[in-house]
């Protein structure tokens, strides 16, 4: 698994906005959280693409006006991005796991 910043840093937030998310209200305690990962095995680097993908979700994002960055992009654009459109024509990967599970996160 990547560590927390590089995760962090794939989904555009802050380690501020994560701490909104599992802190509780008092922000003493932390809570627990469903937490749903799919994991994609591939036989080739797909890094790349990856970055790529980052690069132009970024470019969209900011030539939006009024375009939350929560805002989950809209399903065209999404699934033609360069590493969602290799899932989504289930192209280069050759396994692929979905896990769930309810976590903890310790402070950061």
């Amino acid at each position: 698994m990547p560590d927390l910043k590089d995760i962090l840093n794939s989904q555009g937030m802050t380690v501020e906005q994560c701490k909104d998310l599992v802190q509780s209200e008092e922000g003493q305690t932390l809570r627990s959280m469903g937490l749903f990962v799919s994991i994609y095995v591939c036989d080739t680097d797909v890094r790349k693409l990856m970055q790529t993908q980052n690069r132009v979700e970024q470019i969209y994002r900011r030539s939006k006006k009024g375009f939350v960055k929560e805002e989950p992009l809209p399903p065209d654009v999404y699934w033609s991005l360069p590493f969602n459109s290799l899932l989504k024509e289930q192209k280069q990967f050759v396994a692929c796991h979905k896990i769930y599970g309810n976590v903890k996160i310790r402070p950061l």
